[in-house]
């Protein structure tokens, strides 16, 4: 087992910090129908036995892996039904450019998406795959106009539907003919890890989750998602955590060698 929790440079994201969110989201798994045998197992099945931990790496090794199929299958089993947590894309940049980039996120369709983007004036878009997809595809058949955006694209991605293949990134610099930059969302929309000019893996996020690789498996953890729990979350994917700088200069660590291990999970439930 490996664990990766790291504090980012020149953000102040202490150990006390991570711990604070991780209880946070450990006293809301309490409140699902899933969660709750799981943690008493790990003797994390009261408030008070939660309120005592004192470190995040205690707390995720007492946890057995969830699979990533079986939460999916059952996701209403690991839901809070007592909170309401609007989902909103956390939409970060992937370049430290200025003035800052004007981006326009998309999620509603085709059609209203193609208005929105030529009206914008936007210089980078940001949207689920799946949409960038659609609208990649009624550019190349002519059906509308070519995006008027000039700087890049953002392509939003999950542990649930997967990531950018290589067919993808193929289809969406023919139609849009700027760089793609990969960044995966949890359930909540905070941004998981995300992808550099470097295009050599994605880096990870520390505030917002906790990566391990068990058994080959990337596992995650959200720091931040309280009404859909991700408490040691099988991801499907292989890979390497690496800790070296990246040639961007970042330091923080990098998930490299993605290889999806699962097919694409049942519909899900609710």
């Amino acid at each position: 087992m490996f664990l990766f929790t790291v504090i980012l440079k020149g953000r102040r994201d202490p150990p006390a910090g991570r711990l604070a969110r991780l209880q946070g989201v450990l006293h809301s798994a309490l409140q699902t129908p899933g969660y709750p045998g799981r943690l008493d197992l790990a003797s994390l099945g009261t408030q008070r036995e939660i309120d005592a931990l004192v470190c995040p790496d205690d707390a995720l090794e007492r946890l057995p892996v969830l699979p990533r199929e079986e939460f999916f299958r059952s996701l209403n089993q690991f839901r809070n039904s007592r909170l309401v947590q609007p989902r909103a894309a956390a939409t970060k940049h992937p370049l430290d450019v200025q003035p800052a980039q004007k981006v326009t996120v998309l999620r509603h369709g085709v059609e209203p998406d193609a208005r929105r983007l030529a009206q914008s004036g936007a210089e980078s878009v940001a949207a689920p795959v799946g949409t960038l997809r659609r609208l990649a595809r009624e550019i190349e058949s002519g059906a509308i106009a070519p995006a008027p955006f000039s700087h890049s694209v953002i392509a939003f991605t999950d542990l649930d539907q997967g990531g950018v293949g290589e067919e993808d990134r193929a289809l969406f610099w023919r139609a849009f003919q700027v760089p793609l930059f990969e960044q995966y969302l949890g359930m909540d929309g905070a941004l998981l890890a995300g992808e550099c000019e470097a295009h050599r893996g994605v880096h990870i996020e520390p505030g917002n989750a906790l990566w391990e690789s068990i058994a080959s498996e990337l596992v995650v953890t959200s720091l931040t998602d309280r009404q859909y729990p991700a408490l040691r979350l099988g991801t499907g994917w292989t890979g390497e955590l690496n800790p070296d700088t990246c040639g961007c200069g970042k330091t923080t660590p990098r998930l490299l060698n993605l290889v999806r291990l699962a097919s694409p999970s049942p519909a899900r439930a609710g």
